[in-house]
């Protein structure tokens, strides 16, 4: 062996001997992760909890939606990040949509009132129609297009 003047060198060393100084050397690194390793863990659940979390409200919302599109109504979100943005643009569509189909039934509903007005509009000008051929002396008939059956007035007859 080689000495100095604080201490000394090993030349030569079995080793069994240099493994048991380097698991004695690491022994406290190991514990150490160990120990360490369920606390990053935990905190990466925490961390990947707190992410997920909007992006599970904003799936639960729109599955809701999709049984329901026109009577879902999705709140507002504070929150200025990507999520918050998405949300806020499917609010904005999903009230547009529930708009424009209550202008579509307003306007369904009114073709009803307007088929309504013509159809009887159409009887009185036929009623009409047959008094004068009546008084004229015209016959009229009748065809069903579907069927192929026919009716006409007596003055055709």
């Amino acid at each position: 062996m080689l000495f100095r003047s604080n201490g000394y060198i090993r030349v030569a060393e079995k080793f069994s001997h240099i493994e048991e100084e380097i698991n004695r050397i690491n022994k406290p690194v190991f514990q150490l992760i160990y120990l360490a390793l369920p606390i990053f863990l935990t905190i990466l659940l925490l961390i990947s909890r707190t992410l997920t979390k909007p992006i599970l409200k904003l799936t639960s919302i729109v599955k809701k939606a999709k049984e329901n599109l026109l009577e879902t109504k999705v709140p507002e979100s504070k929150s200025k990040n990507e999520i918050g943005e998405l949300q806020n643009t499917f609010s904005s569509l999903l009230e547009s949509l529930q708009e424009k189909n209550k202008e579509n039934q307003a306007i369904l509903d009114n073709q009803d009132l307007l088929v309504k007005a013509r159809t009887l509009e159409l009887e009185q000008a036929k009623e009409k129609l047959i008094i004068s051929q009546k008084r004229a002396k015209l016959g009229h008939y009748d065809v069903d297009l579907n069927t192929g059956a026919w009716d006409c007035s007596e003055t055709l007859y």
